[in-house]
């Protein structure tokens, strides 16, 4: 059976978060296996960008994915509302281009933002396709989970009904965990409707042992014990953690912390590490995507970090969230350090796999304590590196990934059920 799939999304290739990235790695699968595919995207914004993929105009064809870019204007992303600004405006006119897509088949959007599904249910109807609407982060409930909304809040109570209005017009809503899985149903959504679609990374890609000694060496780093932490410095993560605990660990001169990336929280981070006059940090902004194995690999430890969840429900944001930084981590073959709540989905990925230690969220002293414990241990982080790299080809490799994919769209088109593979029951 062959489809039409459009995917509407905010990031997509030259962009190589990991959003971007699965995206493209799904697309490209669609294109190779016979079926056609159109990407609506917006244009490249901020620093992570891959430098190896061509800068094209607002249509292109980028390995056989028809490709349409929109250009929305925007504002700073210093705040959350700016933020929701943006993507509203963004979501508007990628439907709009959408309009003229025929057929469609299946209609792909990984949200947030929530206002895409329900923009985007115009299309569904007009062209009598699916829905598929897989969420990264659930909105609004992470405002709840960062205590910057109460639920008797205005706007929460607006973005509530933006929620469940979304939730009733996707055909399908995959989420990336299971405690997202029981938020979802929680909310009044049928457990029929909704499912758990692993996340996916290129183990492929960050498995090969590219020689670190160039980035080791062009960043004087020769003889230090490096604690990495690669990606999106944004609300999610404590900014203040990395410094607070750099500072804790200053007198242990061989130990270096690198952080590489940028993000919303970027400059909260830097005023921090200012402010301890701590001198074991070095930030470094986000690098081609092409040298991150190495990069990556040129470290000790990586780091995942996450914030305290403010609410009392197990399936809050920062219980049910799984960074995607993790899969990375565990992929390139590296012991991984995580920061997050103890009973969260995330913590127990790093347990069933055994892929690394687990500490509290935004506790500097553990984080500090855990750091020098897998200094002086001589074997459990090479054991940490191979059972994750493992974990993650065995679960959340690309290439499986993505043919489940395609067969549950055939599933959904043919109104037919499908089950993924669950990492967190360690089955295939």
């Amino acid at each position: 059976m062959k489809m039409h799939v459009l995917i509407l999304t905010h990031n997509f290739l030259p962009e190589f978060t990991g959003a971007a990235t699965m995206q493209y790695e799904l697309a490209r699968f669609l294109v190779d296996a016979g079926h056609t595919v159109t990407v609506i995207t917006s244009t490249p914004d901020g620093s992570e960008i891959d430098q190896t993929q061509p800068k094209n105009g607002p249509k292109e064809s980028l390995d056989g994915i028809r490709v349409i870019r929109i250009k929305p204007p925007r504002l700073s992303k210093s705040t959350l509302i700016n933020r929701e600004i943006n993507a509203l405006v963004a979501d508007f006119l990628l439907v709009m281009k959408g309009l003229s897509i025929r057929p469609v088949d299946i209609l792909f959007m990984l949200t947030p933002p929530i206002t895409l599904p329900i923009f985007a249910a115009v299309i569904k109807i007009l062209r009598k396709s699916k829905s598929v609407m897989y969420m990264q982060d659930v909105f609004p409930e992470f405002l709840i989970s960062m205590n910057v909304l109460t639920r008797n809040n205005l706007l929460f109570r607006i973005a509530k009904r933006l929620e469940m209005t979304a939730y009733k017009k996707a055909s399908f809503i995959g989420v990336h965990s299971p405690r997202n899985k029981a938020y979802v149903i929680s909310c009044g959504i049928s457990k029929e409707k909704v499912g758990v679609i692993p996340l996916w990374v290129d183990t492929k890609f960050f498995a090969v042992n590219h020689d670190p000694n160039n980035f080791i060496v062009q960043n004087n780093l020769q003889g230090k014990f490096i604690v990495m932490y690669a990606g999106t410095v944004g609300f999610a993560m404590g900014a203040k953690t990395i410094p607070q605990t750099a500072k804790i660990l200053e007198k242990e001169t061989d130990i270096q912390f690198v952080v590489i990336g940028d993000g919303s929280k970027y400059h909260e981070l830097k005023a921090e590490s200012e402010r301890l006059k701590v001198n074991n940090i070095l930030l470094l902004p986000p690098q081609p995507r092409e040298e991150l194995p190495k990069i990556l690999g040129s470290s000790d430890i990586l780091l995942v970090l996450l914030r305290k969840e403010a609410t009392q429900n197990p399936n809050g944001y920062f219980n049910a969230v799984v960074p995607h930084k993790l899969l990375t981590n565990m992929a390139v073959g590296k012991p991984v350090l995580l920061s997050a709540e103890i009973h969260s989905d995330a913590a127990e990925l790093v347990r069933q796999s055994n892929c690394g230690k687990i500490i509290g969220p935004e506790d500097p002293a553990a984080l500090a304590q855990a750091i020098l414990d897998m200094k002086h241990d001589r074997s459990k982080p090479a054991e940490y590196a191979q059972n994750g790299r493992k974990f993650a080809f065995e679960h959340f490799d690309a290439a499986r990934q993505v043919k489940r994919m395609e067969e549950f769209f055939i599933c959904l088109k043919s109104n037919q059920p499908y089950k993924f593979n669950d990492p967190w029951n360690n089955t295939e």
